[in-house]
Parts: C-alpha cells; structure tokens; sequence
C-alpha cells in the first residue's frame, strides 16, 4: 500500500491586486535634497562612561540571579503538580519524571547562596555582558561549543578571567582573529545588557530542563533498598540512586546547565557583534542610486510601513531534505550544532522569495517534533517573525524518495518565478519600488500573492501529491533518479504554469493583466506626461542636438510589442515552458525600453554634470531602433524571396504548360487563365520589389 504524505496547504483566499504595502521612490529633487542632507557619521570613542560600566553590569548580574531562582522555583513547583495530576502518562515514567524535577528543584533550593556568589561554579557562565563592561580592548575571533563553532564572538584578552570561555572551555576553544577597541555606547551598552537579562530570563527554563534529561528508571536511575544513618539512628528503605557515571545529582544538572547557557551567552554576544558590523556597514555604505519612476513625473506616494507585511506570510513546515531523512531527532539535532539549517531543511516558499526562512533550532514536546523558525525580509534583516511549527521526522525509504522529489519541485518552481521577476528587471529581493510605477508595483504585489496562494490551495496540493505518490516507490529509484527529477520538473512547470493562467484578475489572465498595466503606461505617456512635459523634452534634446523623433520611434517598437505581448498572454500553446520563455523574453524587451523611454524623456534639465549619462540613454535607444530596424528588414527580406521564388515556379509551371498545350491557347478561356496567372506572377513580383524598397 502506497502511503500518502500530505503536503502542506493553506485556504485559497480572493485574489487581490491591492498590496499591503506601497512602497516609494522620491523624485529627482527630492532625492538631491536627500543626499544633501546625509549626516556624517561621528568619530567612534570609548564611552566617556566606561568607568561605569562594570557596576552596573555587576548589579545587573546579581538581579538576573535572583529573578532567575525565583522564576525557576516556581516554574518546577508548577511542573511537579502537572505530573502529579497527570493520569494518562506510564507510571513507571511519571515515577522518573517526579524523581528529576524533585531533584532538581532541592538542586537548586540547596545551592541557592552558592550560585548567587558564584554562578560558574554551577554552569552559570555570565560572560558577554563582563567583556562589554571590562574591556576597553577585546579580540574578535571563535568559540567553538560541543562541535558548533561560533564566529564574530568577542572576549577578553586581558587578565580577567569573567571576560574569556576560556574558564568554562579550555583555552583551545577560542581562536583569535583580532583585536578591537571597544566603542559600545552608553545606550547600546544599557540596551544589550537590558536585552540578556530579558532574553535569559525568557529562555532559563530551557536551559535548567529538558524532556530529554529525564532518566528513566532502571536505566540510567535505580530504587536502592539501603541503609542510612540519620543522626543516631539507622533508617532502611528505597533510596534514588545518582545518575549512572555521575557521582552526584549535583554533577549531573550541572553538566546539563553548562552547555545551554554557554550556547545561550554565545548566541546573544554573536548578534551582538553581527548588529555593530551591520552598523558598521551601513555607515560606510555609499550612498545608493535613487530609484526613479517609471514615468518621470509621476513619483511614488509615501508608504506604509513595511513591517505590516511580515505577519501575513504563511508559517511553513521545514522540510528535512532527502539526505537527512535517516536521522532521528537527536542525531539531527546534532547535525544542527555544527552545521547551517539551511542545509538541512528547505521550505516550500518559491514565490514570494522576498522572504527567507530559517531553522533556529528544533525541540521534543510530547512526541512532537517542534521547530522554531525566523522569517526575514532580504531587504531588511531587522524585520523578523518568529514562530514555532511541527516538522516531520520519517526514516523510510519512501519518505526520502518523496523529500527528493518534492524539494525538486520548489526549486523549479522557484527558478520560473525569479525568471519573470528578471524580466521586470527585478531579482529575488522583490524590491517592488524598483518597478517605478505605482498600478504596476500594485499588480505584481498581487501577482506574487496569488501565486503564493496557489501553490497551497487545495487543487494545486492534490495534484502535487498524486504526481509525487506515483513516483516514491518507484523500483530502483536511486538508479533512475534523474530521469524521475527530469520527469517531475516537466510537469510541475506544466502544471504551474497552466495554473496561474487560470487565476483571474478582474476577469483577465495575470498574464494579460501585465501586459495591459504596460499598455496604460504608454497611454499615460502619450495623453498626460508629453502633453504637460513637451517644453523641457524638447529642450533637451534640442541642447544636446538630438533627433525628437527618436522618441515617437522608440513608442512605435513598445507599442508594437505590447501588442504582441497582449496576444502572446491570450495564446495557448503545446508547450507552456516555452510560451512562458517567450512571454518573459518579449516582457524583459519591453521593461528595458520602458526604461530607456523614460531616461530620454527626462524632465530634468539637461547640463554638463548629466549630459554624458543623458547621451548614452540616446546611443541605447538609436541602438534599439536600428536593431529593430534591421530585424524588420530581414523579415522583409525572407518574405519578398519566399514570394518572388513562389512567384518563378507558378511563371516556370505556366510557361511549361503553355509549351505542352500550345493547341489549347487557342481557347480563348484558356488564353485567358494563362493571362490571368501572369498577372498574378507580376503581381506577386512586384510585391516583393516593395517590400524590399519601403
């Protein structure tokens, strides 16, 4: 029996053309002012306050351990009442479960003081916040934990122990790559520091406990019949042993503690590092080439916040990939140590690749296989969701055939979008502004959500699924791989392809909905921008001794290829991958003139600082006019000698048959169809003589 791995789906909602966000690109005086009016950046310093950085993280400190034991003891009171009234779960289980947490609640009532004074001493390693208040000067380099190797950590290279892992690690766990001054400011010091406890206090519970901790009885933990002294007397009765090749309870929590926190401390001191470099980046970042509008007066409205969007991408699934499938949970989890999850899970986002999805780390909740994944927006890291969703761990052969498969897909799929967005002259960073016009950012914003919509909605679902059910348990599959690959890609771009043709916007194609939003852009040209912007074109080329014409002939060739765009949109053909290459190659021609009708059509005076820029905007559109020029030519050129050698066989035929029937030409009907078909040869001739001369 064939099992069925139900592919992820979400509701297909109403297409919409209207966007969550309209994005802007200021025009061409604004975006003078702008640049203008950068602010240079302030010589960076050490902290005239540095001196007191270290009492304040000290008291910090001190108030993350005590808000840490009291969060701790009331979480593993709670945690012992949920067992006790827990009366589904095994005995002997809920038996292991009582002695851990009873353990390592008295773990903690008992050390209480101990970890307050000195919190290494129980896995506690506070070091990041130590080298931000220590350190004027500190290295930048790696730490590596358990395999995992952290890059861009910063620690002590002085005498204070608090500021290096060194302590926790050994010596050969960090590797310096250089030194750095320490230029934290008062605010980001106060901010990161602030942000560790908060951060700590949030995640402390994962870090002291874990479902995997639990030792089972009579495995790792035994009920030993024994005798003890208390005090002058001598009790017998069933005592918990210490955890197998530990000495105490102790040892035990502690070697469990110790790693997490560590990771803990490491990952908030790497985005630390990561957020100052971004800085620094952004600092020393030439100023960016404004993004000008399509039609140069109709500059782009303010928009909303970009932000808003982020909270309606779906929540994916991660998906293991196909050479990962014959891991179980711990092993996968200690594959994610030391590698990037990146290359071991995938998600099915090939749409809307704005957004990028990532694994930050997977956990065990009552046989459940829980990930915790970020979404960000390339265009600006900063904006980040979080969510936690359930992946599937499947050890079979057929799984791993189906993971194949599926993951094959979405790269196609994936491939055909950033195909199209190329040709809007756009990349997989969906920068919408840069499209310049206001209905045609609006459109593809739409475009893009549809599309996203489709691949979940349920239609589209189920025939994914019947493809990749006929296919997982293929015999030999490893050895006839690419040939199922090859297979699978065909048809899902079929399938994709046909599918979208299928959605409608307001009662058109999204194929023939872009080609329509070209067609106003040019009508807009002709009607409005010309008619109110004629003076300053006209100067322009008139300045730099330019033909105006140009600009008439450069129309021509756009509209001639909308039109053709509008029936190539309207068109069915055997082959929907190669209607779609030459939709996307016939859209990339008209986005690039669009763009060349706009820089010759600039309402910016022309002067010697824009000149050079100006004159190369008319060679590309000269350049783009003869080549269209020559292409009609020879157009031209092959039809006149398809007609004039048409043209010769019917003269040969009819000179032929005339000698043959020479009696025949007496009739004068006969006569007559023979000057009839030498008219139409001459006819024909000529024909081809025009077309060649015009």
């Amino acid at each position: 029996m064939i099992k069925k791995y139900k592919l992820l789906s979400l509701p297909m909602l109403a297409v919409s053309t209207i966007p969550f966000i309209t994005l802007s690109a200021a025009g061409d005086t604004d975006d003078k002012e702008n640049k203008d009016k950068q602010p240079t950046p302030a010589p960076q310093k050490i902290s005239d306050n540095f001196s007191t950085f270290r009492q304040i993280s000290d008291d910090t400190q001190k108030q993350i351990i005590d808000d840490m034991l009291k969060l701790v003891q009331g979480f593993l009171q709670d945690e012992l009442l949920k067992i006790q009234n827990d009366d589904k779960t095994e005995y002997k289980q809920k038996l292991s479960k009582v002695i851990y947490f009873s353990k390592l609640k008295e773990f903690f009532e008992n050390n209480k003081e101990k970890i307050k004074t000195n919190p290494d001493q129980f896995g506690f390693y506070v070091t990041f916040p130590n080298v931000l208040a220590r350190e004027k000067e500190y290295a930048n380099g790696s730490v590596t934990l358990n395999n995992k190797k952290f890059n861009g950590v910063i620690f002590g290279i002085q005498n204070d122990e608090k500021t290096k892992y060194d302590r926790a690690l050994g010596p050969e766990a960090s590797k310096k790559e250089a030194n750095e001054a320490n230029y934290v400011t008062d605010k980001e010091f106060e901010e990161t520091i602030k942000s560790y406890r908060e951060n700590l206090l949030s995640k402390i519970k994962s870090i002291i406990a874990a479902n995997e901790d639990v030792l089972q009885l009579d495995d790792k933990i035994f009920l030993e019949n024994k005798d003890i002294n208390s005090g002058s007397q001598k009790i017998n009765g069933f005592f918990v042993s210490n955890p197998k090749d530990f000495d105490n309870w102790d040892s035990y929590f502690i070697s469990k503690i110790k790693p997490r926190f560590l990771e803990y401390d490491l990952t908030q001191n790497q985005q630390f590092t990561e957020q100052q470099q971004q800085k620094k980046n952004q600092q020393n970042k030439p100023p960016t080439k404004p993004i000008l509008p399509l039609i140069p007066d109709k500059a782009i409205k303010n928009p909303n916040q970009i932000d808003q969007v982020i909270e309606a991408i779906p929540a994916l699934s991660p998906q293991i990939k196909s050479q990962y499938t014959n891991l179980d949970f711990n092993n996968l989890s200690s594959l994610m140590s030391s590698n990037n999850s990146e290359d071991i899970f995938f998600f099915n986002n090939p749409i809307n690749t704005r957004y990028v999805y990532k694994v930050n780390s997977i956990t065990k909740d009552n046989d459940q296989n829980i990930a915790t994944v970020s979404v960000k927006d390339l265009n600006d890291t900063k904006i980040e969701r979080i969510y936690k969703q359930e992946f599937e761990i499947n050890n079979t052969t057929e799984f791993k055939n189906r993971q194949s498969i599926y993951s094959k897909q979405i790269d196609v799929v994936k491939n055909l979008s950033i195909q199209l967005y190329k040709s809007l002259g756009l990349d997989e960073k969906l920068k919408y502004e840069e499209l310049g016009e206001e209905n045609l950012i609006s459109n593809v914003f739409g475009l893009v959500d549809a599309f996203t919509k489709l691949i979940h909605s349920d239609d589209y679902v189920k025939a994914q699924e019947d493809f990749i059910n006929n296919y997982q348990n293929t015999n030999n599959f490893e050895n006839d791989l690419d040939n199922i690959l090859s297979k699978s890609s065909d048809y899902i771009s079929e399938l994709f392809l046909d599918a979208t043709s299928s959605i409608k916007f307001e009662d058109i194609s999204p194929w023939t909905k872009l080609a329509k939003t070209f067609e106003n852009i040019l009508d807009i040209y002709k009607t409005e921008f010309y008619n109110f912007n004629k003076e300053i074109v006209i100067k322009n080329f008139n300045t730099t001794n330019q033909d105006i014409h140009l600009i008439d002939k450069l129309m021509k060739i756009i509209e001639k290829d909308i039109f053709r765009l509008i029936s190539l949109s309207n068109s069915k053909s055997y082959s929907r991958v190669n209607w779609f290459n030459g939709y996307t190659n016939l859209l990339s021609k008209i986005t690039n003139n669009f763009k060349n009708l706009r820089d010759i059509s600039t309402i910016k005076e022309i002067d010697d600082k824009n000149q050079a820029e100006f004159l190369n905007s008319i060679e590309v559109t000269k350049n783009t006019i003869n080549e269209n020029t020559q292409n009609l030519n020879n157009k031209k050129t092959v039809i006149s000698s398809i007609i004039l050698s048409i043209s010769f066989i019917i003269f040969i035929v009819n000179i032929t048959l005339m000698l043959i029937f020479k009696k025949t030409l007496k009739n004068k009907k006969i006569l007559l169809a023979h000057i009839l078909l030498f008219t139409f040869i001459a006819i024909l001739f000529i024909t081809s003589i025009v077309l060649l001369l015009i």
